[in-house]
């Protein structure tokens, strides 16, 4: 339901800090632990993660459908998400969606602010950061490469490039929203 823009979004992340926070409320609470596992490091093994947590065998889980259940956005899905946001309110179901889910292979770039954003979230979040890394396992630290090396990939703020495929699951999920209307 997201309606502001990614710079904007930045300046409000705080997801490291409040990983710090807690991680250091959990390490002096007596007869408390926390086992922290990089969601992005282990997404493929989630569900033996899950497992091996809860003590139940791996196979007693169900899988899902498809090995990719939920990708990262391009920066056009999402500005085009944005723009539906601003003028119906939540509605990640009618566009992202069915964009993750019928187009499940489409490379996202991983880094979509501008560099000068990028730097400042980084420079902003580095303490937090270094905060949780001290408390957890090397494997599944942090690790952020400088802004000086993310790729450029943006569209410029006035311009939402889709490919026809992408286009064409946003508008026959748009046509199956305005059908159940007439009804």
């Amino acid at each position: 339901g997201e309606t502001k823009s990614l710079k904007d979004w930045a300046k409000r992340y705080d997801t490291p800090e409040r990983c710090a926070d807690a991680l250091t409320a959990i390490k002096s609470a007596p007869f408390a632990s926390a086992t922290v596992w990089n969601y992005s490091k282990e997404k493929a093994m989630i569900g033996q993660r899950a497992a091996d947590w809860l003590g139940i065998a791996r196979n007693l889980l169900i899988q899902p459908d498809r090995p990719v259940v939920n990708r990262s956005l391009t920066a056009d899905e999402l500005g085009l998400q944005l723009v539906f946001n601003r003028h119906f309110g939540r509605c990640g179901p009618l566009i992202s969606d069915p964009l993750s889910e019928s187009l499940p292979k489409t490379p996202a770039e991983l880094e979509v602010l501008r560099h000068r954003s990028a730097k400042t979230l980084i420079d902003r979040l580095r303490p937090a950061m270094d905060d949780v890394n001290a408390l957890i396992s090397a494997s599944q630290a942090y690790r952020v490469k400088p802004p000086s090396r993310w790729a450029q990939k943006n569209s410029p703020k006035d311009t939402i490039t889709l490919s026809v495929e992408q286009l064409d699951v946003v508008v026959e999920r748009l046509a199956q929203e305005m059908q159940k209307s007439k009804t």
